[in-house]
């Protein structure tokens, strides 16, 4: 099917973020607003939510989830080292999952960019246009940071309503990553994974915190005020509802849970008692004290 690029998508709300800053779950809060019935959908235990909007259990094998992963399918166009590229992709993800991004990005590929990225739009707005017919519909993707080609989210889906989840602090861009990789993770993280991924974390330390960055003039939401802090929730609710001309809620009873259970997913990987009494900025160097040299990350955090 082809959708001109002049079809407006107004009713087409976008949650635009970071893997680990909490996209699929205030995709359900924004959602209630919507629909007071809807029930989330995911693993409580871990404090790790899912976000379709039709509750897909089957949610790995949706073409929705694909549209997600945008970076790596750009990414992979502009690489020099296409095999390494997968090969590298593989130890942050399942093969399944890369194997999935990988067919996807061969039916996309064209030697011309234009027409590669013209491939990509195309492929986003066929995906939703279904259930965008039905109902005002919420879309969650991790376009977390510029993208080459010169894509941007206004293009590819003219009139819809972006917005992004950003940060102010490193100390929470951090503390996001290390979420990401606890929620993210099959297996329980041992003491080398952990080392693992802090190293991977100080090694990437200009990236990360990059990731909360605006760009594309999308609508921030500051989510490490809004999960590492307490007072930032009026001020969220006010811009969802500036901005979809609607009075935006979030269940407070809801979010208060969300933002415990995150601390103490960081408090029980990492053995941090007092987690809970600790500031962001203090359970991050908790957690990096056992782990290498304590001085190089006082000098990043020196904000």
């Amino acid at each position: 099917m082809f959708i001109s690029d002049d079809f407006k998508w107004d009713k087409l709300i976008n949650i635009c973020y970071h893997a680990g800053y909490g996209g699929d779950f205030m995709c359900n809060m924004l959602y209630m607003n919507y629909n007071p019935d809807h029930k989330f959908y995911g693993d409580k235990k871990n404090n790790r939510f899912q976000w379709t909007s039709i509750n897909n259990s089957t949610l790995f094998e949706h073409e929705k989830f694909l549209i997600k992963k945008i970076s790596p399918i750009f990414d992979a166009y502009t690489s020099d080292d296409l095999e390494k590229f997968w090969y590298n992709k593989y130890s942050w993800c399942t093969r399944v999952i890369v194997d999935k991004i990988k067919k996807l990005f061969t039916i996309l590929y064209d030697s011309d960019p234009i027409i590669f990225k013209q491939n990509y739009i195309h492929f986003l707005r066929n995906t939703l246009y279904e259930e965008y017919k039905i109902e005002r519909y919420i879309h969650n993707m991790h376009y977390s940071v510029p993208l080459k080609l010169n894509f941007s989210i206004h293009e590819a889906l003219p009139g819809s309503t972006n917005f992004f989840f950003t940060i102010e602090k490193i100390e929470y861009a951090f503390l996001f990553f290390l979420l990401s990789c606890i929620k993210n993770d099959m297996y329980v993280m041992d003491d080398e994974y952990k080392k693992y991924n802090l190293k991977v974390m100080f090694e990437n330390r200009y990236q990360i915190e990059k990731w909360g960055t605006i760009f594309d003039d999308m609508i921030p939401i500051d989510v490490g005020k809004l999960f590492f802090e307490i007072g930032y929730e009026e001020k969220a609710e006010d811009i969802f509802s500036n901005a979809l001309n609607k009075k935006i809620t979030l269940d407070r009873t809801l979010l208060s849970e969300y933002k415990k259970n995150n601390i103490e997913q960081l408090a029980k990987t990492f053995n941090i008692e007092n987690a809970h009494e600790l500031t962001p900025k203090e359970l991050l160097m908790s957690i990096l004290k056992p782990y290498g040299n304590i001085e190089e990350w006082v000098e990043c955090l020196k904000q």
